[in-house]
């Protein structure tokens, strides 16, 4: 029987690798930290970085414009100590970090 290539004109194979990061240190802070977002920009939507409660209530929210790097300082002295969820939005792509306030 003859052979045939497997996959040779499937462009669904083909993927593009987005460069999205989202880090934050120190963690654990007290009482700023320092988000540092990398946006890929291959996507045109504005992104967003929102620090929200384990609850689910958002704290804090910052809009993004424009692809590379970004870097966000959040002074939580007003916020109790604790554990909160940063998460970055950019299009489709959603990231996210634990972080935890101490006193």
């Amino acid at each position: 029987a003859p052979e045939y290539p497997l996959n040779t004109d499937n462009k669904d194979e083909k993927r593009v690798i987005y460069s999205t990061s989202l880090s934050v240190a120190p963690n654990p802070f007290s009482p700023t930290a320092t988000i540092e977002v990398c946006l890929s920009g291959l996507r045109t939507n504005e992104s967003s970085v929102n620090v929200y409660a384990v609850d689910g209530t958002l704290i804090k929210s910052w809009k993004i414009h424009g692809p590379g790097n970004h870097s966000i300082t959040w002074n939580a002295l007003h916020v109790p100590a604790g554990m909160y969820i940063v998460k970055l939005f950019e299009s489709d792509k959603t990231l996210q970090k634990k972080v935890l306030r101490l006193k």
